[in-house]
Parts: structure tokens; sequence; C-alpha cells
């Protein structure tokens, strides 16, 4: 199954359904997608983690398959759209995390906080060109109109604990813009994780970590689906099989 497929899915249904959790979406903000299940899945979560932060949480999945890998978290996610916020809250209050979540509606560069955060993770906005979306909600979520990925890296910076972790999602091109833009944040990539949406195609996404000490990067790969059986591969399933519900 691929990205496509999945927000195709997500569109005939107002409920995307996991293991532990479920996430009630609206046709004018992003669905779940692809890029989510991996990136909620893979990060890397520190071994001392007593506060997340999810940055644009849009319907709030990151937010939810982080507090299903952690006993004790505490995760902050903010959002600038408010229908997104309020279908949030909704779906943290309905978790059995709930006490765990805390859904803000502000923009990253208007988030005050008082304490600093151990893990950061981002499905953010990535395209800086072409033709805009009739959705302005949809506009805000892949275009970077409102969320440069400088303005990114330096709320990051400000935001971060001394040994904590940074985990986002990109395209290609994007990613590797973007290991090179964090550097001038003395932040530095850590691990990568190439994406393949199937044997045969090329690298399509960048799951990328970073810290503030810099490093001997760790370099993965994955391909979510076998294009002669047209099956999710064998490391896509060990990756996000305590999600999903039919896997």
């Amino acid at each position: 199954m691929t990205k496509n497929t999945i927000r195709k899915e997500a569109s005939q249904t107002s409920t995307f359904s996991c293991k532990e959790f479920k996430i009630v979406q609206s046709e004018s903000i992003m669905k779940v997608s692809t890029d989510s299940i991996l990136l909620g899945a893979w990060t890397d979560i520190p071994t001392s983690c007593p506060q997340v932060l999810d940055i644009g949480t849009g319907s709030g999945i990151l937010a939810l398959m982080l507090a299903q890998r952690t006993s004790k978290s505490m995760i902050t996610a903010i959002e600038i759209d408010q229908e997104a916020y309020q279908l949030a809250a909704g779906n943290f209050e309905q978790s059995k995390c709930s006490d765990r979540l805390a859904a803000m509606n502000c923009s990253l560069q208007d988030f005050s906080s008082d304490k600093t955060f151990d893990l950061i993770i981002c499905n953010p906005p990535f395209f800086s060109g072409g033709v805009l979306s009739e959705s302005p909600q949809k506009m805000v979520a892949r275009h970077t109109q409102k969320l440069s990925h400088q303005d990114l890296l330096f709320n990051v910076k400000r935001l971060l604990s001394p040994e904590g972790l940074f985990s986002l999602v990109l395209p290609y091109v994007e990613g590797m813009r973007f290991i090179e833009l964090a550097s001038n944040f003395n932040l530095y990539c850590t691990h990568e994780m190439n994406v393949r949406g199937s044997e045969n195609k090329p690298i399509e996404r960048l799951l990328l970590t970073f810290s503030r000490t810099e490093k001997a990067k760790v370099i993965d790969s994955i391909v979510i689906e076998m294009e002669q059986r047209h099956k999710y591969s064998p490391e896509y399933i060990a990756l996000t099989q305590a999600f999903y519900l039919n896997m």
C-alpha cells in the first residue's frame, strides 16, 4: 500500500483506526499518510524522554503514536489550524493516554515553553513553490509559507534539550538540503532512513534524526511495497505492525 492509497482510503471515511487508538479526520485537512505512519513508528526515542513536542500535529497521529510507544512521556502537540487543533484535541480526549497528551492552537513561532523537549517530531511543510492547494488548510500543511525550514530549525534549536533528538520526514531532495541547512544551526543528522515506495523505485522520502552532537551517521533503508506481489515488504510490516489493524 502506498501513500496515495492510504490517503484515498482515508478520504472515504471520517475515522482512521489503529490498534490502540482512532483518528477522526476531516476532508479539509491532511489525512493520515504513510509518511506519518513511518515517522511515528521509526523515530528514535531517547532513553530519558519526559517531554515530547509534536510540531504541526494535524489530527494528532504522531502524538498518539508516540504516546503508544512511551509509557511516561508528556506530549505537547501544537497546531496552527483551528479545525485541525479541534480534531486533535478530540482524538486525544478519546485516547487511553489522554492524561499525557495536550493540544495547543498556536504557531511554532508563537509557542513558548518554560521547559525544553527531549524529543521533537514534525511532518513539516516541504513545497516551496508550484501550484498551491485550493484548500487553505492543505496549503498551510503542504507549503512552507507559514513555516519555512529556517524557522523550523531556529525554533527546534530554541526548544530542544541538550541531549534531545529531533525527527522529521521530507522528500529526498528537500531532505538533503535540510541536512545541510541544519548544520548552520548546529543540529547534526545522526540517523537517516532512505524510503522507497517499491523495490525498483528511487528513494522518495528521507526519515531524519538530528541532535546537537555531531557524530557518525547511521544510514538505513526500507521498501514499503513488494513490487511483484503488491504487498507490504517484511521490513515495513516489522516497523509498523504495532499500529495497523490488519497487519
